[in-house]
């Protein structure tokens, strides 16, 4: 699990420091087994960068947000759902009043 950390922090360290230095990096993780816990230097534990830690956010707040508008969604359901049941049972029983005033109930 370490090696993967450390390959990940090699792929950040490309654009940084060229692409030669990532590739050193990679072989010379390449040649460590994963359960090789040795050397102290195998993972990082870099902070997030600005711009990861914005689209991390961006990312829960769509999430958030699309939560929202289904919750909503289910809400205006429900009261169209609820105003039909009663506009039914509305007619239902002035058609039952209506016959019975002509039957002379």
């Amino acid at each position: 699990m370490r090696v993967i950390y450390a390959m990940i922090d090699a792929e950040r360290a490309a654009p940084r420091y060229g692409k030669e230095a990532a590739r050193q990096t990679r072989q010379a993780l390449a040649g460590r087994r994963s359960g090789d816990v040795s050397t102290a230097d195998t993972t990082s534990l870099d902070w997030p960068t600005r711009r990861e830690l914005h689209l991390a956010a961006r990312s829960h707040w769509a999430f958030v947000l699309g939560e929202r508008i289904a919750d909503l969604a289910r809400a205006a359901a429900d009261f169209v759902r609820a105003l039909r049941v009663r506009y039914r049972r509305h007619h239902r029983i002035a058609s039952l009043k209506g016959s019975l005033r002509r039957d002379g109930g």
